[in-house]
């Protein structure tokens, strides 16, 4: 069995793990609507939400096709994740005073999302061993570098009930995420440790009614997206192999 510890895939998802429960335990020293606990759960949101999503995109077609008993193991932690999901969407309700939502108290909410979570993430770094058990070194690279691109483009709010077959699922994950972006501008919500925005360069047409010179075009930088397309051609060394 591979160590755990040393490898690319393993050391993405427990850098995620770490960075989760940080976010998680900062926004559960809040009982009740207070501004200061919104933002720390939407903070929490946006990173959880992400993972959810890259986890589906980048790691859980590798769990079906290389993990021992992997088809069953995906779908049981997709059960999880729409758990998490769900539980993350209906504390958000309660906090921002959705009028539609069911109506209970913050902190019963805040008290159903730590045990689905602790459910999921114990399954997901199973999971992710068994699967990197499965897998040679140059495979394991390219599912590392997937998921570490999925997590910078992912969607920023839950998402519990998206497909989850191909193309449905790809296209759901391109939609939510360029849906969650306009959202995010338009409720000016930037949560902290959460990724960048992207900023697109000022075209030429942008320059004229901006009234800026051309030489003042900032360096364009090729998308996060466009990594995911891009198959690992490093070549696999002998001692790669599992």
């Amino acid at each position: 069995m591979t160590d755990p510890s040393g490898t690319p895939l393993t050391s993405v998802v427990l850098a995620a793990h770490q960075r989760i429960g940080r976010l998680v335990s900062a926004a559960e020293e809040f009982h009740g609507p207070q501004a200061a606990g919104r933002e720390r759960w939407s903070a929490a949101s946006t990173v959880l939400s992400t993972h959810l999503a890259a986890m589906e995109r980048a790691v859980y077609p590798a769990a079906v096709k290389h993990a021992s008993g992997g088809r069953g193991h995906v779908a049981g932690q997709l059960r999880a994740a729409r758990a998490v999901a769900l539980a993350i969407r209906d504390l958000e309700h309660q906090l921002y005073g959705d009028f539609f939502a069911p109506q209970r108290s913050v902190a019963l909410s805040q008290e159903a999302v730590r045990p689905v979570l602790d459910d999921y993430l114990q399954g997901e770094r199973e999971l992710v061993q068994n699967l990197v058990d499965g897998l040679t070194g140059s495979q394991e690279r390219s599912v590392a570098q997937r998921l570490t691109v999925a997590q910078e483009i992912g969607a920023s709010r839950p998402h519990p009930h998206v497909p989850l077959r191909w193309p449905l699922s790809a296209v759901a994950f391109w939609f939510n995420r360029n849906w969650d972006a306009l959202l995010d501008v338009l409720d000016n919500r930037i949560a902290a440790e959460s990724r960048p925005r992207q900023t697109v360069p000022v075209g030429r047409w942008g320059h004229y009614l901006t009234g800026l010179p051309l030489s003042q075009q900032p360096p364009q930088v090729p998308h996060p997206r466009a990594q995911m397309r891009q198959p690992d051609r490093q070549a696999e060394r002998p001692g790669d192999a599992p």
